[in-house]
């Protein structure tokens, strides 16, 4: 049988269905080294497994591992410290006197380090919190909980949205000047010169956000970009790169991260229309497509949140966007985007809204292991490839959308078969439900991917039944068919393609 064409690939909705409607749902792209190019295989991302269910009222806001290995939670206004094992111990809170700002409970915090003291910042006027990780050459002391607005040094701090550590000082944004960014003391958060400030020259925009990355330090407007390095200066030690200066602004401050020496961000211009760009040199290049343009558009972006990672040799910047209810993921490796979903199963099967934004906003690399939390609850995850489900619920793996049809003159195409090239035999021991036979489901559209029929299902193959083949027959007549294939049971899945009989 010849092989069904366009099977393995990433995410692409048009504007029109008719003209491409793929989506790769819990399912990434690997291309095979030293083999015909073109040859890929779509594996299943990984489950997430639980680690511990954190203590508090609301979702995680934030995950972060410091410089010698320490990861830290935040859950509401809780800040936990988490060990191997999955046990943890509360460190402080997110709390300042009343008089000074009520304390926050929602939204993303921002964390680093200097391997001395953790930094946490929440985007609230003096919301800024320290512990002292180790103990420096003049004390002993480890373990101290402080607000920097308590300390009668820090007359410069007002608060942040986002910290970094740079060069032996912290930088921060001033929430109380929009266009202003300034400095800790060296290797001192609670230190805060109010006269060690600068403002960000190429645009009167605000900033929005910024990250150090190779020994630069990155800063963000809505609608401008500039890059700065450490001059060495008397009072103010960074000062601009000549010729950084940029339009490619940001549109969602907690977009912003970065991956293999690159920056990624969620960028806007004065004309508008929010593109996903990373940085070639200190130009902005545009890595999302239209497709997800499209879907952006009309949509709340600026609560973007995201997060970047790496195994098993691909690297993924992962756009998580919580007012539209959709998470993207691209991989570095082979620049295709594929989508992450939790699976909600809705009355009478409505399959068209039962998937939604991924169970996870954040994560941190630790002892190993791939830590992941959400907003949704105060959950923190292991990423784990072995294991096949979102905690206890489903994981769902989708393949959606590619165009079968006579290109030259849509004449019909009776088909007789389908088969699924696949890892086969993946069944689970006897005994466990579901997965014990394993389901691949077939359902399709002849009208473009407006509207489609009834699932259809064969089996993957029980436990070492690898010869076991997923094939469907009697499909009946299109001129134009979409495919969709569907997989919910806890197993493994390896798609390597299809093939098809039609006359």
């Amino acid at each position: 049988m010849p092989i069904l064409p366009g099977f393995v690939g990433g995410s692409y909705v048009s504007l029109s269905p008719n003209a491409a409607c793929e989506r790769s749902i819990n399912l990434y792209v690997e291309r095979l080294e030293g083999h015909a190019e073109g040859a890929a295989v779509l594996y299943g991302t990984p489950g997430y497994r639980r680690f511990c269910f954190l203590p508090g009222p609301g979702g995680v806001r934030g995950l972060y591992t410091t410089s010698r290995g320490r990861a830290f939670a935040v859950v509401a206004e809780r800040v936990y410290e988490l060990f191997a094992g999955g046990t943890y111990l509360m460190r402080g809170t997110l709390t300042v006197p009343p008089s000074v700002q009520p304390s926050s409970q929602t939204g993303p915090v921002s964390m680093a380090d200097d391997g001395i003291y953790l930094v946490i910042v929440d985007g609230q006027p003096n919301g800024g919190w320290t512990l002292k990780l180790a103990p420096t050459t003049t004390d002993g002391t480890t373990g101290q909980w402080q607000a920097i607005h308590d300390s009668p040094a820090s007359a410069g701090f007002t608060g942040a949205r986002r910290v970094d550590f740079f060069d032996g000082v912290f930088v921060f944004d001033s929430l109380e000047q929009p266009g202003v960014v300034y400095i800790s003391g060296l290797y001192d958060p609670l230190t805060d010169d109010p006269t060690e400030f600068a403002t960000a020259e190429s645009s009167p925009d605000a900033v929005v956000g910024h990250i150090v990355n190779n020994r630069e330090w990155w800063i963000f407007g809505a609608r401008s970009l500039e890059v700065w390095y450490d001059a060495g200066a008397q009072e103010f030690p960074f000062t601009p790169i000549s010729g950084t200066a940029s339009s490619a602004g940001l549109a969602a401050c907690f977009s912003l991260q970065t991956l293999g020496n690159k920056v990624y961000w969620l960028s806007q211009v004065e004309e508008g229309a929010a593109v996903v760009v990373r940085n070639n040199g200190y130009q902005a290049e545009r890595i999302s497509t239209h497709a997800i343009e499209n879907a952006m558009r009309g949509q709340v972006i600026e609560d973007a949140v995201a997060y970047a990672e790496q195994w098993g040799g691909h690297g993924f910047y992962v756009l998580c966007f919580p007012s539209a209810d959709m998470t993207w993921a691209y991989d570095t490796t082979t620049q295709l985007w594929h989508e992450k979903a939790h699976y909600q199963p809705q009355p009478q099967g409505d399959v068209s809204h039962d998937l939604h934004m991924d169970l996870v906003q954040y994560h941190c690399y630790f002892t190993g292991l791939h830590l992941v939390g959400g907003a949704q609850d105060s959950r923190v995850f292991v990423e784990d490839p072995a294991y096949y489900y979102h905690d206890t619920e489903p994981l769902v793996r989708d393949r959606i959308g590619w165009h079968v049809k006579d290109p030259d003159s849509l004449r019909y195409l009776y088909w007789s078969v389908v088969e699924l090239d696949m890892e086969r035999g993946v069944g689970l021991d006897a005994g466990q439900q579901p997965g014990q036979d394993p389901q691949v489901m077939l359902r399709w559209s002849d009208d473009g991917g407006h509207t489609w029929n009834a699932w259809r299902q064969a089996s993957m193959g029980p436990l070492g039944q690898y010869r076991q083949r997923a094939i469907w027959r009697r499909l009946g007549k299109s001129r134009d068919r979409v495919p969709w294939i569907r997989i919910t049971d806890p197993v493994k899945v390896a798609l390597l393609g299809a093939r098809l009989e039609v006359t």
